[in-house]
């Protein structure tokens, strides 16, 4: 990388991420993937391993960078461990297994990276840390609930793996692939297919994609009422997000308003037939048995 890439790279970063030091949403209830006492502040040197590392993938993959952020900037948080984790032995986990715990995660507006993130190679941490750049830079789900993607892997005979029911980790997965395998044997297709997914009514997508994380943050400290009007806005923009209407449907339930309720779940259910999701993904699945209970 040249002193003029580098100078430019480090603008970009600077103008799309900000480091936090502890976080509000998770000493909420409602989501608390770990407690209080899990949160830690960044140190000089993993502040600036996590510069080199986005400033490597402002190069690679520029575009998830800038989507990520969906138009302000993403937070990066630092953790010593999920709460999932603790009954797996976090202090008993041997440094050459780190990615049987949880990594990093993207949650809404923010990404949290643990203890583990920082075991891992160089080229691993930019993998790791792309990965959740493109759950961000999806933040409503818009390429992975895509009929594009859904029958991406029918044109190049892949299956989605069985360990993973998210078509949002798959694509991914895929993507960290594409960026880090030139010998990448669907590279062409994924380029021609789904990455144009990604570029394609930016203005529409990266509004969707703010009210949903609005929607998600809203929820998060319990403001049901503001966040039923994100999603109900982020469904205005593109109604046929069967995420959006899952949120509402949970709104709805959470009233209890089951008619309405109701709607949503078979409005959903109806946009996954159609564009023919995977019926082991998770969402899918859910919906399924919502519509089933009520």
């Amino acid at each position: 990388m040249t002193a003029q890439t580098e100078t430019s790279a480090a603008k970009f970063v600077e103008d799309h991420f900000v480091f936090q030091n502890g976080d509000d949403i998770g000493m909420k209830v409602k989501f608390a993937p770990f407690p209080k006492e899990a949160f830690r502040p960044w140190e000089s040197k993993e502040r600036n391993i996590m510069l080199r590392c986005l400033r490597d993938l402002s190069v690679r993959t520029p575009e998830i960078l800038r989507l990520a952020s969906n138009g302000r900037k993403l937070r990066l948080i630092r953790i010593h461990y999920f709460k999932n984790d603790l009954a797996r032995g976090v202090a008993g986990r041997s440094k050459s297994d780190p990615l049987r715990l949880t990594v990093a995660a993207w949650f809404a507006d923010r990404i949290y990276f643990t203890d583990l993130f920082f075991l891992a190679s160089e080229q691993d941490k930019a993998k790791l840390c792309l990965h959740e750049l493109v759950h961000a830079a999806d933040a409503g789900s818009l390429v992975a609930y895509s009929p594009e993607w859904i029958q991406f892997p029918k044109a190049v005979n892949f299956q989605f793996s069985d360990q993973s029911h998210f078509l949002s980790d798959s694509l991914a997965d895929y993507y960290v692939q594409f960026a880090f395998d030139s010998k990448y044997n669907e590279r062409l297709k994924f380029k021609t297919t789904v990455v144009p997914m990604f570029l394609s009514n930016q203005v529409e997508s990266q509004a969707f994609n703010r009210q949903v994380i609005q929607g998600m943050v809203l929820s998060s400290h319990k403001d049901d009422v503001m966040a039923f009007r994100a999603f109900l806005e982020a469904n205005r923009i593109f109604p046929s997000s069967p995420l959006v209407h899952l949120y509402m449907a949970l709104f709805y339930l959470g009233q209890p308003n089951p008619d309405a309720a109701l709607i949503e779940t078979s409005t959903a259910s109806q946009i996954c037939s159609r564009i023919n999701m995977p019926i082991t993904e998770t969402l899918y699945r859910q919906l399924l048995v919502d519509h089933a209970s009520l």
